[in-house]
């Protein structure tokens, strides 16, 4: 059994309240979290890409992906279109719609940032930064 203060458990925790903190935000712009993700990945990483591409990307199910993306379709965030070289595949493109919510998005990451780090000193942000950096790295070359 993990115990309770262990980083794995830790960590956990400190997700589950990002997340909720993320949804509380995002409550007035009537965007759920998963939307978030999917905006925030076509707005930095560029559109035109497929679901597939997205999902290697973000941390959810190819069904999750599916419905979020018919649902920022159907309020007008996003718009899908046939590969014309594949027709299997359909891309995704931001409207102008999607493309503005830049930097509403922007804005919810920087006060969940806020919040996360407060009381935190430069030099600890940069630690903190550092000690990330390198789990990302370990997990990545498991």
């Amino acid at each position: 059994m993990v115990e309770e203060n262990s980083i794995f458990n830790l960590y956990h925790r400190v997700q589950k309240r990002i997340v909720e903190n993320i949804r509380r935000m995002a409550e007035p712009y009537e965007f759920n979290r998963g939307e978030l993700h999917v905006l925030m990945r076509l707005i930095k990483g560029g559109d035109g890409i497929t679901q597939k591409e997205i999902l290697e990307d973000l941390p959810i199910s190819k069904s999750t992906l599916s419905k979020t993306v018919n649902n920022l379709a159907q309020k007008g965030f996003l718009r899908k279109e046939v590969d014309p070289e594949d027709k299997r595949a359909t891309r995704i493109y931001l409207t102008e719609k999607g493309k503005g919510t830049e930097d509403v998005l922007n804005e919810i990451g920087e006060k969940v940032e806020k919040v996360m780090l407060r009381g935190f000193s430069e030099k600890e942000k940069g630690e903190l930064t550092g000690y990330l950096e390198e789990l990302l790295n370990n997990l990545e070359s498991r």
